[in-house]
């Protein structure tokens, strides 16, 4: 399903590159389990690129996941346009 939606690959914070660990948070549209898997290659090619430790922080709903971002406790993440939308309304975002 990931591959068929157009999906928004956000990262909320200049700061992230002053961090050793990064967070980082998908769209919670299936189970913990298939998320990470599909997003495992991606966290470690990551990792090795930017010599980081990458945690990926699974969220059961979008609201979890804004509120999150809100608090900056999440570092960056893979989202679908309304989210993003929400998201905008309340913090600049800069979206890749």
């Amino acid at each position: 399903m990931l591959h068929q939606v157009k999906l928004l690959f956000l990262f909320l914070y200049a700061s992230v590159y002053a961090k050793d660990t990064l967070v980082f948070a998908p769209l919670p549209i299936e189970n913990q389990k298939i998320l990470y898997d599909k997003f495992y290659p991606m966290i470690e090619h990551l990792e090795q690129k930017l010599g980081k430790k990458i945690l990926f922080n699974y969220n059961d709903s979008y609201a979890d996941i804004l509120k999150k971002f809100e608090n900056q406790e999440i570092d960056f993440a893979y989202l679908g346009p309304l989210p993003y939308v929400e998201l905008k309304k309340n913090i600049q975002l800069p979206c890749l």
